[in-house]
């Protein structure tokens, strides 16, 4: 491939009609501006450890469900209508370059939506996206110089510190008809912050030291996919490597049933202050409420009025899981949820 220098510090490394597989297999050889959410924690899809096995090879393939293939599949579709709208708008040019790594540290890379030339400030970038409009709110006025969420405005500043431009440009299309335009300036700083960060995970790649679960909900979802493990199956493990997560594991769900009694004590205080009434107020400011607006007492309703309960009854569809269970034990076994528990725990 042509080595040659695209950005005052980026080298290309691939040219952008490469096959999917050899993009994919290049993204696997350093961090780029979509890792940087999931190595920092902030990706609710991704976590490090997930990134650090799909870096190391080592992660099999998960599909993705169909609203993110749809949502990929149309982000795709509209990347070239977003910066086409955008030359028009700014007065500008854009094209393609393909995948960029850095000058001195072949790990960085970027892989740029746009390159952008005519721009009064000078050659810079262009960051594409499309928005659900679900996620408009997320996203400031055009123009706005805080207007890009925290993640994007991420991956832009990886991309200004990988190419070296002094400022870049992101675009987003919400809802198909809204779009709107920023602008991101480099940096230095938070460059220097999130490439440390960075060099940090990829050292870890390097080494084959993965970054520790989380709790988060996609480790979660992660763990239920790596292992299908086998009814009855057990693997011997050191009590000595056990005890200390198992001891935490308790104290944790001691502390979270004393926090939850404490909660309760002291929303029964604050009802007693309340008496009859259902606002507290002071100076013209609501302090709390306490209306009777929450879950309805079923079984409580039920037991009153057996009659009336029984005249607003009604069936709704659902799963007969027992009969899946009993005719298809695979299928019914393969979506259950897999519960962590210990014998004699709190939890």
């Amino acid at each position: 491939m042509n080595a040659r220098k695209v950005t005052p510090t980026g080298v290309l490394l691939a040219p952008s009609d490469i096959p999917e597989e050899e993009w994919l297999a290049l993204r696997r050889t350093g961090v780029g501006g979509s890792d940087i959410a999931a190595l920092l924690g902030m990706d609710k899809y991704t976590s490090p450890y997930e990134l650090y096995l799909d870096k190391r090879g080592e992660l099999p393939e998960i599909p993705r469900s169909e609203a993110l293939e749809r949502a990929a599949m149309w982000g795709h579709l509209h990347e070239p209508l977003i910066a086409a709208r955008f030359a028009e708008v700014h007065g500008v040019k854009t094209r393609r370059v393909g995948l960029i790594r850095h000058e001195s540290e072949p790990w960085r890379l970027a892989n740029l939506d746009r390159q952008v030339a005519g721009c009064p400030d000078g050659p810079c970038l262009l960051e594409i996206k499309n928005r659900s409009a679900w996620k408009a709110g997320d996203w400031g006025p055009s123009g706005d110089p805080d207007g890009v969420p925290d993640t994007e405005a991420l991956q832009t500043h990886w991309y200004l510190s990988v190419t070296g431009y002094r400022h870049a440009h992101v675009g987003v299309l919400i809802n198909g008809n809204d779009d709107r335009y920023y602008r991101v300036e480099a940096d230095e700083e938070l460059a220097a912050d999130v490439t440390g960060m960075a060099r940090s995970f990829w050292q870890r790649v390097l080494d084959g030291n993965p970054p520790p679960v989380d709790g988060s909900g996609a480790v979660t979802d992660l763990m239920a996919t790596l292992w299908q493990a086998e009814p009855g199956a057990e693997v011997v493990i050191d009590r000595a490597q056990v005890a200390p997560l198992l001891l935490e594991r308790d104290r944790i769900a001691t502390e979270a049933e004393t926090l939850k009694s404490r909660a309760a004590e002291v929303s029964n205080q604050l009802a007693l202050l309340l008496g009859e009434a259902e606002a507290a107020v002071w100076d013209g400011e609501t302090l709390f409420t306490r209306k009777q607006n929450g879950t309805f007492a079923s079984k409580r309703f039920e037991a009153a009025h057996p009659d009336l309960a029984a005249k607003y009854t009604h069936l709704v569809p659902a799963i007969d899981v027992k009969a899946l269970a009993a005719d298809h034990p695979d299928t019914y076994r393969a979506f259950r949820a897999r519960i962590l528990r210990v014998p004699g725990g709190t939890k």
